[in-house]
């Protein structure tokens, strides 16, 4: 077995499943994985992050969690899914986008609960302060470093 395929098995990546996943050619996935270490949407992520660009930083790592996974590299699959659905918060218009949810009458007055919401001070909706899901963000991203820095060590030891 490749070593490099060895060290990403024993890192946690679901190699079998990737191997199968393109025909049991075990070449072609190494070699998938390198193209993949060598992507520029790592440096992009980072830059777009900088810039304070949420909605590019977010269309970057939703990309990078579906490669990942095509590749099934599960430890960083797992770290860059999680700072995706943070990221989803911010550009979808979540918790902490300027909210208008619970100004109407509609929903005010809906019978369900949940439908309703109440506003704070600041004009955002009551569920989650920015505090909070910046925080939760610079967790996981953290967590998401940790493993692409493991996962570009790995490839760039065994590129040869």
């Amino acid at each position: 077995m490749d070593k490099l395929i060895e060290e990403l098995r024993n890192w946690g990546a679901d190699t079998d499943g990737g191997i199968q996943r393109v025909m049991n050619d075990e070449e072609f996935y190494r070699m998938l994985i390198l193209k993949f270490a060598d992507s520029p949407e790592f440096q992009s992520l980072e830059a777009a992050l900088d810039r304070g660009d949420r909605k590019e930083a977010f269309r970057i790592a939703h990309s990078l969690k579906g490669a990942s996974a095509n590749l099934s590299l599960t430890p960083f699959c797992r770290a860059v899914s999680d700072v995706v659905e943070d990221l989803r918060r911010y550009s979808a218009g979540g918790c902490c986008a300027p909210s208008t949810a619970g100004t109407g009458a509609a929903a005010q007055g809906s019978a369900d609960p949940a439908a309703r919401t109440e506003e704070t001070p600041g004009g955002r909706a009551d569920r989650a302060s920015d505090a909070e899901a910046d925080a939760a963000l610079e967790l996981h991203l953290q967590q998401y470093r940790m493993e692409r820095d493991l996962l570009l060590g790995l490839t760039k030891k065994y590129a040869g």
